[in-house]
């Protein structure tokens, strides 16, 4: 800790202190600004991606139950076209 001998003094080096934070922390502003902002100038392959990412499918945490959804859904009809080809047969049959 710096011994501080008066009042102004003190105010002096709190007055550094937060030139100086404020300093550093602009810098790093700028540095994280910089760091994330990536390439100026898009490519011509840059700009074509996103047409072709609107006609892909973006997958979901729901895809895998949509899909077991539908694959129920068949299983069902298939059950049921089962059950109707036997009511069929029975009638046929006099039963």
């Amino acid at each position: 800790m710096i011994a501080v001998t008066s009042v102004a003094a003190a105010r002096a080096h709190t007055a550094r202190m937060n030139r100086t934070s404020c300093l550093l922390l602009a810098a790093l502003g700028a540095v994280l600004l910089t760091g994330c902002s990536g390439s100026s100038a898009p490519s011509a392959t840059a700009s074509a991606k996103p047409a072709a990412a609107a006609t892909t499918h973006v997958k979901t945490p729901w895809d895998g139950m949509l899909k077991d959804e539908a694959k129920a859904k068949a299983v069902q009809q298939t059950v049921n076209d089962y059950a109707k080809r036997q009511q069929q047969a029975l009638k046929k049959a006099g039963g």
